[in-house]
C-alpha cells in the first residue's frame, strides 16, 4: 500500500505491482515480486530519489531479508 499510493504523487510512475511467489517449492525462488513502471530511465531515477519512496523503502527494509533488482527496459 505504500508503494500503491506513490502513483500520481511521483512524477513518472505509471504504476505498482506487488505478487506473492505461487508457493511452488523450487530453489532460487523469491518469495515476493515489485514490478514499477515508469515513462523513461530519467523517471525511474527520480522515483528511487524521491522523498516519500524513501520513506516506503525505509519501511519495507524492516520487514524484508534479501532482495534483488533488476532494471530494464520494453
Amino acid at each position: 500500500r505504500r508503494l500503491d499510493a506513490l502513483v500520481g504523487v511521483v512524477p513518472g510512475l505509471r504504476s505498482v505491482t506487488f505478487n506473492r511467489d505461487l508457493g511452488l517449492i523450487a530453489a532460487g525462488h523469491w518469495d515476493v515480486v515489485l514490478v514499477s513502471e515508469h515513462d523513461d530511465n530519467a523517471a525511474l531515477e527520480g522515483y528511487q530519489a524521491h522523498p516519500d519512496h524513501q520513506a516506503a523503502g525505509a519501511f519495507i527494509r524492516t520487514v524484508t531479508g534479501d532482495r534483488a533488482t533488476v532494471d530494464y527496459e520494453l
